[in-house]
């Protein structure tokens, strides 16, 4: 969400080439994999960032029967350290039509194809038709996808309030030079966020906080 606030899109974590990996190893049958970031030359540039002290730390393990992304954000700063994030998770399905994401009804959602307007989701799945999807969702619980041969994938979370879910569409499919013929059709994006540029996180000094998204599947 650029329009979020005055970060590039996306921010500057995710393209960012300062991450190191500073673990790898299994315990008690769990493998897992931790990476961290800090300050680096992006940050200092961005707006409001050039004094923001901060370690971030992401572990990522995979356990017998789910998948578990924690991102621990300490602000290693006197003032406080305000920011709006979201994982960036995409899941493959063989048709978008036929997929479907539930768990949303009566929750309030940000639409950024009609212009950041805020409505209230009236309907008990939301459905891909061709069109852009690019919506936001406010203080969610667990969200389901079903991807249309019966499998199901539940997104659960701690941390994150909110749940945003994307499609490109078909008419705008060719402005994204990293999707090849046909590709929209082959994902569903269903990740964590905090993501209300008017709710976002804010940690104290000498403070942590800490997301976690746990994804486990049904067949």
């Amino acid at each position: 969400f650029s329009q979020s606030g005055p970060l590039p899109n996306h921010g500057f974590l995710r393209t960012s080439e300062a991450w190191e990996v500073v673990d790898a190893s299994t315990t008690d049958g769990v493998p897992s994999v931790t990476m961290r970031i800090g300050p680096t030359p992006e940050s200092r540039a961005a707006p409001g960032w050039a004094e923001a002290e901060f370690d971030v730390t992401v572990r990522v393990s995979l356990l017998a029967d789910s998948f578990r992304f924690e991102l621990e954000v300490a602000n290693n700063a006197e003032v406080p350290l305000v920011f709006t994030g979201a994982l960036h998770t995409y899941f493959a399905v063989p048709d978008v039509k036929t997929a479907a994401v539930r768990g949303l009804k009566g929750r309030k959602f940000i639409d950024k194809v009609r212009d950041f307007q805020k409505f209230d989701e009236a309907e008990e799945v939301v459905a891909f038709v061709g069109e852009k999807v690019d919506r936001g969702y406010l203080q969610t619980d667990t969200v389901v996808m079903a991807d249309g041969t019966g499998r199901e994938i539940a997104i659960s979370k701690e941390g994150w309030t909110d749940s945003v879910v994307w499609n490109i569409g078909e008419a705008e499919a060719g402005s994204l030079a990293d999707m090849g013929p046909g590709e929209w059709q082959r994902y569903v994006c269903v990740e964590s966020g905090v993501i209300d540029p008017e709710t976002p996180v804010t940690v104290a000094p000498n403070e942590s906080w800490l997301g976690i998204q746990t994804i486990s599947c049904k067949l």
